[in-house]
């Protein structure tokens, strides 16, 4: 789910009327020129780097969410899963679990 440095400060310099599926699509784009397998179209690679897509594309999201409330950008929590760590990234809190309801 960790997004490059570079991505998070391009989604800190977007405009603030930027509409968000720009920054959003912008951000993906940034994420082609990070990738490990660039340069790998085989089957196998390009289904890691739909799985990476698939998990960064939440925290981008919360990442323009917080630096539109002049929030800091959290990082994932390995303990949590991805939905988890969308709510976290988004709110700042981590959510409760069924054991916790």
């Amino acid at each position: 789910m960790r997004l490059p440095s570079q991505v998070v400060k391009m989604i800190e310099l977007s405009p603030p009327n930027a509409h968000p599926m720009d920054v959003l699509r912008t951000a993906v784009s940034m994420l082609g020129m990070f990738d490990p397998d660039t340069d790998n179209n085989s089957q196998t690679a390009n289904q890691r780097k739909a799985i990476r897509i698939v998990a960064q594309v939440p925290t981008i999201i919360a990442a323009l969410n917080r630096v539109r409330l002049r929030q800091p950008v959290l990082s994932a929590d390995p303990k949590l899963n991805l939905s988890g760590n969308f709510l976290y990234m988004m709110n700042g809190r981590k959510p409760k679990t069924n054991k916790q309801l």
